[in-house]
């Protein structure tokens, strides 16, 4: 390659790198920060407060900071958890997941069922596995072969299981 065009791309990455090593190290609120310093020159506002960081205590939503159109806002000095509910309420409380129907759990084979067609699928895969290598298809040996450890594993594992 010709020496400039060397040096040209060189370059060219090194200043990418700078410039994403800037972005990253340089956080978005730093950057407004440094932003609006430079274009009001002396600061004009208050000292900045501390903020806590944790989902535990998000800032209060306002219509103008929400892009949410059906979010319900906290009054002034209200706050709420990650879930949208007032922490003065308490903890947030744990779902209770539904019962499952009847008709769900009569589609659930038994044990004998699964074990009788896990057994057959063994004896497939082993016919399978016999014609790849008479094909000469090592890729598709391979592949079988996996897939007979899986169901054996899984089917030593429902053996062992009370």
């Amino acid at each position: 390659m010709n020496h400039r065009l060397k040096l040209g791309l060189g370059l060219g990455l090194a200043l990418a790198v700078a410039l994403v090593l800037a972005l990253v190290l340089l956080r978005p609120d730093q950057q407004r920060q440094q932003q609006s310093s430079r274009e009001s020159g002396p600061s004009e506002r208050a000292p900045a407060t501390p903020r806590s960081v944790g989902p535990s205590s998000p800032p209060s939503a306002t219509p103008e900071t929400d892009p949410r159109p059906d979010a319900v806002l906290a009054p002034a000095g209200e706050q709420r958890d990650a879930t949208g509910e007032l922490l003065s309420d308490g903890p947030a409380k744990v779902a209770e997941l539904p019962e499952r129907p009847p008709e769900a759990l009569a589609n659930t084979p038994d044990a004998e069922t699964s074990a009788a067609a896990r057994a057959e699928t063994i004896a497939r895969l082993d016919d399978d596995i016999a014609a790849a290598r008479q094909a000469g298809d090592a890729a598709e040996v391979e592949r079988l072969e996996v897939r007979k450890a899986r169901l054996e594993r899984k089917q030593a594992t429902s053996e062992a299981a009370p």
